[in-house]
């Protein structure tokens, strides 16, 4: 019986890791920061900030289709090894619950996915409407600079 939960635990552990070192890499990147040799605040430019989370709802949009394909994967790979390794019989209480669950992870994730692809659009609506409201503001500028 342990030896049918081996390849679930390995791919489970895996998926983990890859998970700890994308977070932690996002986690260190905002906590350390960049270093800049300017000495006063500079003005940012229009944009920016929905830039840094359209940036960041683009990786969870990523992670949440791999989450959909590898969730489906260790279902399947759940049933196969019990079946195989675990010389578990087939029955259709087991088939069941395991097209239950992927329908779940579809659900879920799908759900999911879609929700962080519609705020993203939105963002990407403001940042492109921001741009533009910046744009104007130095077309409307340019007269008192030269004046």
């Amino acid at each position: 019986m342990i030896s049918a939960l081996i390849p679930l635990v390995l791919m489970v552990a895996w998926i983990l890791v890859i998970l700890c070192i994308v977070r932690g890499r996002r986690f260190l990147l905002k906590r350390k920061g960049r270093r800049t040799p300017l000495t006063r605040n500079l003005l940012r430019s229009p944009g920016e900030s929905l830039r840094t989370r359209i940036d960041e709802l683009t990786e969870d949009t990523i992670g949440y289709l791999l989450f959909l394909v590898f969730a489906l994967f260790i279902v399947y790979s759940i049933h196969i090894s019990h079946s195989y390794f675990g010389e578990i019989p087939e029955s259709p209480s087991r088939i069941a619950v395991s097209v239950l669950l992927c329908l779940g992870f579809l659900v879920f994730f799908t759900y999911k996915l879609v929700r962080t692809m519609n705020l993203r659009q939105r963002l990407r609506l403001a940042h492109d409407a921001e741009m533009e409201v910046g744009q104007e503001l130095k077309v409307l500028e340019a007269p008192k600079l030269l004046g």
